[in-house]
């Protein structure tokens, strides 16, 4: 269902990201009043934040935590087959 809305959009074309090429954002409607410059300026500053160093940190431990996660299984698996063999 698509409603008819009348937002502020900005779109970001270059993110400056390996990862992603475009960012769209919704302006506030409390912030429709303050001038484009400070929008924009804004608009730079939430994706320098959310881009980056904390995607990339993100993406670098999730893989650690599974194997992590996999070789405390094997190691509990074997724990339990070796007090099985030894009884």
């Amino acid at each position: 269902m698509l409603r008819g809305v009348n937002k502020k959009i900005i779109e970001v074309v270059d993110t400056q990201n390996e990862y992603f090429e475009r960012a769209i954002l919704f302006v506030k409607d409390r912030r429709l009043a303050e001038n484009e410059s400070e929008i924009k300026r804004n608009a730079d500053d939430f994706l320098k934040n959310a881009s980056g160093s904390r995607l990339r940190r993100m993406l670098l431990r999730l893989p650690l935590f599974e194997t992590l996660k996999l070789l405390g299984a094997a190691g509990v698996g074997a724990a339990v087959a070796l007090a099985v063999v030894l009884l």
